[in-house]
């Protein structure tokens, strides 16, 4: 909704419950005329590593974007997973804010990526949403199995980067935190020693592509069932009774 009333402003109101933040590369892809080169610029550098949920850099966001969105209301759990993506650059959000916090309220996820992950691997996470972004230019967004092939490709060919890199010191120490990351907020049971070792085993394998896509890889088994079922609880049924809507 955010993001659709950056780019049409169509609505006269709206309502987001545990709304994940809008990602400035793509309100740029897709609406490069919404703000001139130089406001671009002071865009990029204000919420390229500032928290934009504090209230004096969100008044420095709408005081760039020339409209403060009020017709958006947004309400959150402080601890709700989607925080850990304002944690990544270039994320903001529009209109009003209300963080919530219920008495003797425990969520059971790690929502702060920051203490896996230094600044210049947080960026290299960006990067990848910067890429998918430019990839899809070339895409007709209006047939949908050519965007689902086009997104598969990419992915596969951003596995293929990731293990021709693995064996650097720099792309191990990012992917040993994301696999620590997982595995602290109960994402994945396996530990990430077997994550690592299960990631380079099977990306040296023949057929790594159809073994992803035919859900084969331990990555997918080691999912934690439990843990889904508990991210949809808390998001849709427990959580909602919280809300002031």
């Amino acid at each position: 909704m955010q993001t659709v009333q950056l780019l049409d402003e169509p609505f006269d109101g709206g309502y987001t419950l545990n709304a994940a933040p809008v990602q400035l590369k793509q309100i740029k892809h897709y609406r490069p005329d919404l703000l001139s080169a130089s406001k671009w610029q002071q865009l990029f550098a204000l919420t390229k590593h500032n928290n934009t949920q504090d209230p004096a850099v969100a008044m420095q966001v709408h005081a760039i974007l020339g409209h403060n969105y009020a017709t958006i209301e947004n309400e959150w759990f402080i601890k709700d997973l989607t925080r850990i993506y304002f944690g990544f650059p270039y994320t903001f959000y529009i209109g009003t804010a209300r963080y919530l916090n219920a008495k003797n309220w425990h969520y059971p996820f790690v929502t702060d990526v920051a203490p896996y992950l230094r600044k210049d691997e947080i960026q290299a996470y960006s990067q990848f949403w910067g890429n998918l972004i430019r990839y899809l230019k070339r895409v007709e967004t209006r047939n949908g199995s050519l965007m689902l092939a086009s997104l598969m490709t990419y992915g596969l060919q951003t596995l293929r980067e990731v293990y021709a890199a693995i064996k650097t010191e720099q792309a191990q120490q990012i992917f040993a935190a994301y696999a620590r990351y997982l595995y602290d907020a109960h994402i994945f049971k396996d530990t990430p020693v077997q994550v690592q070792t299960n990631f380079e085993r099977e990306l040296s394998r023949p057929r790594t592509a159809l073994r992803v896509l035919q859900g084969e890889w331990p990555f997918l088994k080691s999912v934690n069932n439990e843990m889904v079922e508990t991210v949809i609880f808390f998001h849709t049924i427990e959580g909602a009774q919280y809300f002031t809507r």
